[in-house]
């Protein structure tokens, strides 16, 4: 698997390591007993020294890993809660090694080929990420839907294809 590369409405990039998407893809609900699985996403936005960023004009986001779930988190084949401390605790372990790291939104599954986010999913980030910016993942049986939320609102974004 190789690194990603997404572009942002703003003209800027979105990058993914290819580790970071080999764990993602584990939790592929590939059965009809899979449950939805989920966790946080870390990383760093990265601007330029003088560079006015915001909310509207987020820098480039670069994945460096993820949270991963575990058997305390609440989990049906339609549904996924963090409810494990391990996510947290797993979040300032990586700050302490690495001291820009930020949240930057979150990931689950979906028992689908190619996901779309649900009204489920809308609501929920809506009301996480209410005047914030955020990288969201929705891991599908094949593909996977990835969107920046923005202003109140997600918008989808693509990947950029490398040859």
């Amino acid at each position: 698997m190789h690194d990603l590369m997404f572009s942002l409405p703003n003209g800027r990039y979105l990058l993914v390591p290819s580790h970071v998407m080999t764990t993602l893809q584990q939790y592929r609900q590939l059965k009809s007993t899979s449950k939805e699985q989920g966790g946080i996403l870390l990383g760093v936005m990265r601007a330029e020294r003088d560079e006015q960023v915001s909310v509207e004009n987020p820098p480039c986001i670069e994945v460096l890993s993820v949270t991963e779930p575990c058997h305390h988190d609440y989990a049906t084949n339609i549904r996924f809660m963090r409810r494990c401390e391990h996510h947290l605790t797993d979040m300032k372990n990586a700050a302490e090694k690495h001291k820009e790291l930020l949240y930057l939104g979150e990931w689950h599954t979906h028992p689908e080929d190619n996901p779309l986010p649900s009204a489920m999913d809308l609501r929920s980030w809506h009301k996480a990420f209410m005047n914030k910016v955020a990288i969201v993942v929705i891991v599908g049986r094949k593909t996977n839907w990835w969107g920046l939320w923005i202003n109140k609102k997600v918008i989808p974004i693509e990947r950029l294809h490398t040859t």
